[in-house]
């Protein structure tokens, strides 16, 4: 006798198509402008009351194999304001130095839009939001003892511990699978016998696609997200998106992350290398130039760093790709 998989209530809100139902249309705004003021921890004047969508990642249902999707929006602040954030959700591949390059784009875009007035006025405060049910700190960006499931990245100053003055960006990350496990043991503090607002959009992100129901012990917004989420009242070409499998490959989609993560390391180890001549073209020595370095200092060629150091000096000409072979480098995925 077969059997009749049943249907689930709610949809998986963080699948690319239902994050821009959730956050990315007019209609949604007040989802939008609830979940940036919770997860970015604005009070008082600095809420976001205002918001307009500039660029979307808009989801593309032949292309399953992104590892992330966004949703860039122009805020304003009670007290007036602006500010830019985007939103990333991570599916996986997490690479902290590509956030960075993620903030100066979306800053460098306000720059050609507001080509006739001075780069001091232009700029806006930016801050990207990141959240992923995996751990993002991990491999080559591991956090030893790591218990947070929220993390801010800023600049600051170091002896003073203090944001600098006039800082334009700021990374925001939350790990849902983290969150889940610190909930599931009791460490999240309820208020009132309910979960803070912050926690209940990390939560809501956890467990609507399992949900049966709309909780009851939620703020009305969690609510209307569910609602959003209810599949039988989606129109059938949504739903017919939703459900699209990914595109078969001859190869598993651990196979694609692994030589995506192998091919983007190469890439930064080459462009190591690239540094380290500019540095010694100028005139640095062996010391100040390793305490610029992360790559060549890993534990895997610790011990040979000045020897490397040596050859590089010695066969400046070659290319970055000659050299990473010389070196070995190639033993750094084994």
């Amino acid at each position: 006798m077969s059997t009749i998989e049943k249907r689930p209530v709610f949809g998986d809100p963080t699948c690319y198509v239902t994050l821009n139902i959730l956050f990315g249309y007019d209609e949604n705004k007040d989802l939008a402008i609830s979940l940036i003021n919770n997860l970015l921890n604005f009070h008082g004047e600095e809420q976001v009351n205002e918001i307009t969508f500039l660029t979307k990642d808009l989801p593309n249902v032949f292309n399953e194999g992104r590892s992330s999707t966004i949703i860039d929006m122009s805020c304003i602040t009670c007290k007036g304001e602006e500010i830019i954030v985007e939103f990333k959700w991570y599916y996986y591949d997490f690479r902290f130095p590509r956030t960075k390059y993620y903030t100066a784009k979306a800053m460098l875009q306000r720059l050609n839009i507001l080509s006739n007035t001075k780069y001091d006025e232009k700029l806006k405060k930016t801050y990207l939001l990141i959240i992923s049910r995996e751990n993002l700190f991990k491999n080559l960006h591991k956090i030893d003892d790591d218990i947070y499931y929220e993390k801010t990245a800023m600049p600051i100053i170091k002896e003073l511990n203090l944001e600098i003055p006039g800082n334009l960006m700021v990374w925001k990350f939350y790990e849902i699978g983290k969150f889940s496990k610190i909930f599931a043991d009791g460490k999240v503090k309820l208020i009132n016998n309910r979960l803070p607002i912050k926690e209940q959009w990390l939560d809501f992100f956890d467990k609507c696609r399992s949900a049966t129901e709309i909780p009851d012990n939620v703020d009305d917004i969690i609510k209307k997200a569910y609602r959003q989420m209810e599949i039988n009242k989606w129109s059938e070409q949504l739903e017919m998106i939703y459900d699209m499998p990914p595109p078969k490959e001859s190869f598993s989609l651990n196979d694609i992350k692994l030589r995506i993560l192998e091919a983007e390391q190469k890439g930064e180890i080459l462009a190591e290398i690239t540094i380290i001549k500019d540095l010694i073209d100028v005139g640095f020595d062996d010391e100040m130039i390793i305490k610029r370095l992360r790559f060549l200092t890993h534990p895997k060629f610790k011990d040979e760093i000045f020897e490397n150091l040596k050859y590089i000096r010695g066969h400046f000409n070659e290319s970055g790709r000659s050299i990473f072979e010389k070196l070995g480098l190639e033993r750094f995925f084994e």
